[in-house]
């Protein structure tokens, strides 16, 4: 018999194989998956301050609520907001941007205490 591959090929292309399922299935469950939802047209989109915004809303239907995904890029955070109609989920998202806005505010207080010219006795 004339081997081609030495028997050793068919080992090494099953490791590769097996790795790649194993990468695609970790992959997988690093993905976040959203449902469908149903767009929405809100009246508050971006905070007062411009500094939060409302990323993702809509009607889920599976639920029978209304979901909005604020997110807040200066403090690294992303909240989401259910609500059983529409005016009580503008009212949760105008909630939530004041109290975002107020922890902006209060990180930003406690780094400029950190300074050492605000503790020195004249």
């Amino acid at each position: 018999m004339i081997y081609f591959l030495p028997p050793e090929f068919g080992i090494f292309m099953l490791v590769i194989i097996v790795g790649w399922l194993i990468a695609a299935g970790i992959r997988s469950l690093n993905e976040k998956t959203y449902p469908k939802l149903d767009p929405v047209v809100l009246d508050n989109t971006v905070s007062p301050s411009g500094k939060c915004h409302v990323d993702k809303s809509g009607y889920y239907a599976g639920m029978g609520k209304y979901v909005a995904e604020v997110v807040c890029p200066e403090l690294d955070s992303r909240w989401t907001v259910v609500a059983d109609c529409k005016e009580e989920l503008e009212e949760k998202i105008k909630k939530e941007f004041c109290s975002l806005e107020e922890r902006i505010r209060d990180k930003i207080n406690k780094r400029a205490m950190k300074r050492p010219e605000y503790f020195r006795i004249k």
